[in-house]
């Protein structure tokens, strides 16, 4: 049992560890958040809900000391201010967007002075904000991959607690069955002993049953005898 679960336990493990090893990786896309149409970045979120992801970008847009607003799935947030992009300020406009069963797309668009960034515009700006969506999709994604981890070896744990039950209800079954072999086979022992003694009491009794009938026949020859000598 305990080579079971430690068994199922390493194998979420590994898929912990291996998402670690995993790079995330971010594109540049056309597209519209929001408001806005331009180049953006979009990165790949593992495991996390939608809400956690906007409650967290908002967390880490505030983080730049600056005005956020949501608008279900769009976060916009102005005057923020990243030094390694532009300390006086600039936009980010950002949208989660479901990507498959387990993932979700955060498209990012960078507004600075009114223009988009991209790779073309400003390499070295774009190259960090391209790394502040690294940072965030990484740390997310493992916090969601590592809950997701603890709830399966739940799951894990509580099957193989009712699976231990199982056993043990069935070793219980098993002996209850051998107990009622036992009890069957007493049974039918004492029916067998009982059956020979009544066959052979029957046949003791009809013995004694001959015995007394030709007993009393001498009885009655006798008493015949002796009516002769009145």
């Amino acid at each position: 049992m305990k080579i079971r679960t430690l068994f199922l336990t390493g194998i979420l493990a590994f898929s912990i560890n291996a998402f670690g090893h995993e790079a995330t990786s971010v594109t540049e896309k056309s597209t519209e958040v929001g408001t806005e149409r331009g180049t953006a970045l979009s990165t790949k979120i593992k495991r996390a809900t939608e809400k956690d992801i906007i409650k967290s970008w908002k967390s880490e847009m505030k983080g730049f000391d600056e005005n956020v607003k949501t608008n279900k799935s769009t976060i916009t947030a102005t005057d923020v201010k990243i030094k390694s992009i532009d300390p006086r300020g600039i936009e980010v406009f950002a949208e989660a967007r479901v990507a498959t069963e387990q993932e979700f797309e955060l498209v990012v668009i960078f507004i600075k002075n009114g223009k988009p960034l991209s790779a073309e515009s400003d390499l070295s700006v774009y190259t960090a904000a391209k790394s502040i969506l690294i940072d965030f999709a990484n740390k997310l994604s493992k916090e969601a991959t590592e809950e997701h981890h603890e709830g399966q070896n739940k799951i894990v744990g509580s099957l193989v607690k009712d699976l231990e039950r199982a056993e043990k209800e069935k070793e219980k079954a098993e002996e209850a069955i051998k107990d009622v072999k036992r009890a069957i086979k007493e049974a039918e022992e004492t029916i067998k002993e009982k059956t020979k003694f009544l066959s052979e009491n029957k046949k003791a009794l009809s013995e004694l049953a001959e015995k007394i009938k030709a007993q009393e026949q001498k009885v009655k020859k006798a008493n015949d005898e002796l009516d002769l000598f009145k």
